[in-house]
């Protein structure tokens, strides 16, 4: 497929659609990068959320446990704002 094809077909570059499915912001506009490292973000606390609830010595009113919520929370906070969520 000739490049100029594809950006008509998708109404973005080769880089920008390379960039999205890669994860690497990179794309050349700023909008798209600081979605894709929000996409990194949730991707991380999907991740670290998840080692922890496999744990098997996990309980829900272990003290550890929700430190490690609230370290969470804090590190998610960009990535809530850029989303805009609450």
């Amino acid at each position: 497929m000739e490049m100029n094809t594809f950006k008509e077909s998708l109404g973005m570059s080769l880089r920008q659609y390379a960039a999205i499915h890669l994860k690497v912001p990179a794309s050349g506009k700023p909008e798209l990068d600081a979605m894709i490292r929000a996409s990194r973000i949730f991707d991380q606390e999907i991740a670290m959320r998840a080692s922890i609830y496999s744990n098997s010595n996990y309980t829900n009113s272990s003290a550890e446990v929700q430190n490690l919520s609230q370290t969470m929370d804090f590190l998610v906070a960009p990535l809530n704002q850029i989303l805009d969520r609450p």
